[in-house]
């Protein structure tokens, strides 16, 4: 009786763990080399929401390449139209280089396609961005794009965004992704050395 009592606890638990994932107000589909013009179209119903997480996953495949960026967020209701780029968030992370306003991951300029833009943000998978929303906004909307310095590597960047208004689901950064800590924790074997040949932004070939 003990051991049923645990699994159904045990059960019950999981339950409510899948359910407490919330759902995405908007996302794109995975956004990889095939897809138009690196980009798509990604719209949001915020009614009601006092905050806004933006989310970029690596798609399922690992976040080599995958250079990502909101273009032109807006905020849009009642009050009017509002530029995402004019309010400071909360938070930022991504796993590789920095979340910036009007610029890269890499701190380039916005770039998609082979197009410059001016009003984005720029970062990179796996990312989330929070922001605490201003009253009187009911929809978001962005153009969410893979930027030039992932294409261009020609590395298989692919990458999803996603628009929560509630803590969204994931894990957290691995600080083993860093190029600094990428040896660290490799098992060598005696009279072996192992040392990193390159890393994110530019993955070259061993035979360059």
């Amino acid at each position: 009786m003990r051991i049923l009592s645990l699994f159904a606890a045990l059960m019950l638990s999981i339950s409510f763990s899948m359910a407490a994932d919330p759902k995405p107000a908007g996302a794109t589909k995975v956004i990889n080399m095939n897809t138009k013009g690196f980009q798509q179209k990604l719209e949001a119903d915020i009614t009601g929401a006092k905050e806004l997480y933006l989310v970029v996953t690596d798609a399922g495949n690992g976040y080599g390449c995958d250079w990502a960026d909101w273009l032109a967020p807006t905020l849009s209701g009642p009050k009017g139209t509002l530029k995402l780029t004019s309010l400071k968030w909360k938070s930022a992370k991504a796993e590789w280089g920095e979340v910036n306003v009007n610029r890269s991951a890499g701190g380039t300029p916005l770039k998609v396609n082979g197009k410059l833009f001016d009003d984005g943000i720029g970062t990179h998978a796996n990312s989330v961005i929070h922001y605490a929303l201003p009253e009187g906004y009911t929809k978001f909307n962005a153009t969410a794009a893979i930027d030039n310095g992932g294409t261009d590597q020609n590395g298989g960047s692919s990458v999803q965004f996603f628009v929560y208004t509630s803590q969204p689901p994931g894990k957290p950064q691995d600080p083993g992704h860093e190029p600094e800590q990428a040896v660290a924790g490799l098992d060598v074997g005696d009279g072996l050395k192992a040392t990193l040949m390159a890393s994110e932004p530019m993955l070259l070939s061993p035979s360059n």
